[in-house]
């Protein structure tokens, strides 16, 4: 019989293997037969290689990586070496085999590589003893160090040669590499991917242009022998293997790798990192392995991780987990870390591990860490309690600052409070001992302890409820909705009160489920249900019984350019009016970008509410969508009041007695020529407004050094950047009397916490700056004010202006020009929630209601 003809070509199909999944959802990636052949046979030729090697597996065959360690001594007429599981286990019994099997070359991931490697400098054996067949290791899937590679020459010379690998399943094995010949100059040093292999290129794009010598972008890579893509999922495929930019005369298919890297002055790559593995902590954007570069060049420590950790309040935190050579002394490492990384950097929370737990993979299993949680908090000094009012502070404490347990002497600002937590505590006394403190009275009795003896000596005030009003038509609006009302009026097609965001979701998202957690929510908000109409002359809150709400559908998929048109969606989305004689004041739209990748674009009129507002809504939103998942009903405590009821009892307040102490504090503040801040400007002034503008982002990037100097003070965070601030100012305009506006979220009554609604209120800050003030003594002065100022915030700004007849000047704010926001911002570029990756999705908004 004659053997059948195989009609197998370089393109056909050749196998299916699966992605670990970074997000937890692996993909189907088609491999040819031209793909596997050329890495094989590049390896082949580049190392020399021949019948008598011998090559280990310790990667499981499910993965694409084991093609290496089968098909390379296939090819030659070599050996394969497959240890035992029980052996792979031990990485004593492996190393033992490994010089056993006389092994010449070993594929494998840095985390195995550093196991072995500290195996054999525990056995304390000579060069020559130490595995004398092997003549290469090649590692790849995780970043090389330069420490790994001083301590392997420590114990082998130069006899055993490390290889740098890299290259995704999607463009078939490695498609860069590194042969490294001589000892790194650092131990905190990446070692660089290195040079494309044959028949590869590798391009390094930001904002689709290739970047410089030293600048950060994303690889790119570009080879007619990668994979035939994601099986079936043409979407998916769209959105990873993309028209080359640099090509625009004929198709160039190029694989987004999602990870970050540079070119170094040979033109070989340096990895930095992966895309989303970046976190924003306090505002500014992190890369991890950064900081994991410089715990590798610590002597104690053998294997360090950084992770985000996000606590119950969303606050991020990161925490280093590590292994260590010797006993670590962490004051010493911190220490250590502030020579190299800035402040921001270093993690807040050091958990020592004895070994890290690994997956099938031989990566580090994340998910089998111990939880952060149950272990960070032993870290802050604690002191339990002596009695009931210390027991209910330190409840309030832990709540609101998101601490499971918070020491009766621990300084507030130590803990992370701040002023806008200070208020909430402060509301949340008067509801539970009936105590109307100040906030003077909180930052003098900064801890537990001093604050209960405080609480404890003060006089009752009987605890009064904001009072739901009757059904009505018609319901009075607040101060706040009145003036931007007005000015809504006065100028047509107004955008710069619209509070616009976007947000990328990735996954198995369900939108009917979505589209039923939205109008539950407005539903349940009557906020959202009002709209403003003028009876007798006067704009009054008409609250609708029912509003159907309609996510707007887009869909984007198959789109080379979907994420620069979504932006475009969003920048138009930002700069489209209300209409506030219609309901709802809310509008979303949801861009389709795939299958499993979806934009969702929320806006919203200031006019029904605020920052804390869309930190309920979303809240309440995911709430809502989790139960009905789930097939439950509405998780979510009925609302005992509403934002009409709110306006009702502040315009009751307005014209009571208890109001007349704030209304004096505030004239005799303002009292006297009102300073006008001329700062530099490069153009004249228009005569009338625009609120055109854009947002200019940086990094701060000192915070804790800032912080240190506000607890040594006695201060906040804020105090501190309005004092920095101020004094610029000065040196900018050489004035001294100098004003700047704050916002306050106006929630000092504890039933308003969930609410939504515009209750936020501005501050006015006046401060007499001189050129002989040191920075403490301007900080003091910074401090007063806003004490004073958080202690009569009850007062309305819209009224404030009112009362002081100012003369209006359209080309300017009343009262002030610039004003300061301290958000908490504490997202991580990405959270998840039932499956869903949830990350910020950037785009430009172009108004500014402030110089």
């Amino acid at each position: 019989h004659e053997n059948p003809q195989l009609r197998s070509g370089p393109d056909d199909s050749n196998y299916i293997i699966f992605t670990s999944g970074s997000t937890g959802d692996p993909k189907a990636i088609l491999g040819c037969h031209k793909g596997l052949s050329h890495f094989v046979h590049w390896e082949i030729q580049e190392f020399a290689l021949d019948e008598n090697i011998h090559v280990s597996l310790f990667a499981p065959t499910t993965f694409d990586v084991s093609f290496r360690d089968i098909f390379v001594p296939l090819l030659t007429g070599g050996t394969v070496c497959i240890p035992e599981q029980e052996t792979r286990a031990n990485i004593r019994h492996l190393l033992k085999w490994m010089e056993d099997s006389k092994l010449t070359l070993v594929h494998c991931v840095p985390s195995l590589f550093r196991l072995i490697l500290k195996e054999i400098e525990t056995g304390n054996r000579k060069y020559g003893d130490i595995l004398p067949d092997l003549k290469h290791i090649l590692l790849a899937g995780e970043a090389v160090y330069g420490s790994d590679v001083i301590r392997w020459m420590g114990c082998v010379g130069d006899r055993i040669e490390l290889v740098n690998i890299y290259g995704p399943s999607e463009t078939t094995l490695a498609k860069i590499y590194h042969r490294i010949n001589e000892k790194p100059l650092g131990k905190n040093k990446i070692i660089p991917l290195g040079q494309p292999i044959s028949n590869t290129a590798v391009l390094i794009l930001k904002d689709n242009t290739l970047c410089r010598v030293g600048e950060i972008g994303e690889i790119f890579i570009k080879t007619p022998f990668r994979s035939k893509g994601y099986y079936n999922a043409p979407e998916l495929n769209a959105e990873s293997f993309v028209q080359n930019p640099l090509n625009t005369e004929e198709e160039d298919i190029i694989y987004k790798t999602g990870d970050l890297g540079r070119y170094l002055p040979d033109r070989s790559v340096e990895f930095i990192g992966r895309l989303d593995g970046q976190v924003k902590v306090n505002g500014i954007r992190i890369e991890m392995n950064e900081i994991e570069s410089k715990l590798f060049g610590y002597d104690a420590i053998e294997r360090p991780l950084i992770v985000a950790h996000k606590t119950s309040d969303y606050d991020v935190r990161l925490v280093c987990y590590y292994t260590e050579k010797s006993p670590t002394d962490i004051d010493a490492l911190r220490a250590y870390l502030r020579r190299y990384l800035p402040v921001y950097m270093i993690p807040s929370f050091f958990v020592r591990l004895d070994e890290f737990p690994f997956n099938i993979n031989g990566k580090i299993d994340r998910k089998a860490l111990p939880k952060p949680e149950d272990i960070i908090y032993a870290t802050i000094k604690y002191e339990s309690p002596a009695n009931e009012t210390e027991e209910n502070l330190a409840e309030m404490w832990g709540d609101i600052l998101g601490l499971k347990k918070v020491g009766v002497n621990n300084p507030f600002f130590q803990i992370g409070g701040n002023s806008l937590s200070a208020i909430r505590i402060i509301s949340k006394i008067y509801k539970t001992f009936e105590k109307e403190i100040s906030i003077q009275d909180f930052f003098a009795h900064a801890t537990i302890r001093k604050l209960s003896a405080f609480v404890s000596q003060s006089d009752k005030l009987a605890y009064a409820e904001i009072e739901p009003v009757e059904s009505q038509e018609y319901y009075d609006a607040s101060h706040a909705q009145r003036r931007l009302w007005i000015i809504d009026q006065l100028e047509q097609n107004l955008v710069n009160y619209n509070i616009p965001g976007a947000c990328l979701l990735e996954g198995v998202f369900d939108i009917p489920a979505f589209h039923k957690a939205f109008q539950c929510l407005i539903e349940r908000h009557e906020s959202l249900r009002t709209s403003f109409v003028v009876v007798d002359g006067e704009p009054r809150q008409k609250i609708h019984d029912y509003v159907a709400f309609v996510i707007e559908e887009t869909d984007l998929s198959g789109k080379t350019d979907s994420e620069a048109l979504a932006k475009k969606y969003a920048e138009k989305e930002s700069l489209t009016p209300f209409d506030l004689s219609v309901t709802p004041l809310l509008r979303a739209k949801l861009l389709k970008l795939s299958e499993d990748r979806h934009i969702l674009i929320v806006n919203i009129h200031h006019i029904i509410s605020d920052a804390l507002s869309l930190d309920v809504l979303t809240k309440e939103v995911l709430a809502l969508y989790t139960a009905y998942l789930k097939g439950e009903e509405d998780p979510l405590p009925r609302l005992r009041i509403q934002y009409k009821d709110y306006a009702a009892w502040q315009n009751a307040l307005l014209t009571s007695d208890k109001i007349q102490a704030h209304k004096i504090y505030w004239l005799e503040k303002l009292s006297g020529e009102m300073p006008v801040l001329n700062l530099p400007m490069d153009y004249p002034r228009p005569t009338v407004q625009t609120f055109n503008g854009e947002a200019i982002r940086f990094n701060l990037g000192n915070k804790p050094e800032l912080q240190k100097i506000a607890e040594e003070n006695d201060s906040s965070l804020f105090m501190v950047v309005i004092s920095l601030i101020k004094i610029l100012f000065h040196r900018y305009t050489a004035q001294q009397d100098i004003i700047i506006g704050t916002p306050i979220t106006g929630r000092n009554h504890p039933d308003l916490e969930d609410q939504i609604g515009f209750y936020v209120n501005m501050l006015v800050l006046r401060d007499q700056i001189h050129g002989n003030d040191t920075f403490l003594s301007a900080l003091k002065k910074v401090r007063q004010t806003c004490i004073e100022a958080y202690n009569h915030q009850l007062y309305p700004f819209d009224k404030l202006t009112d009362e002081l007849e100012l003369e209006r000047d359209m080309s300017r704010s009343p009262i002030f020009d610039v004003m300061v926001v301290m958000h908490n911002e504490t997202q991580t570029t990405r959270m998840t929630f039932d499956n869903v990756e949830v990350s910020e999705f950037d785009f430009q908004t172009r108004t500014s209601k402030y110089d």
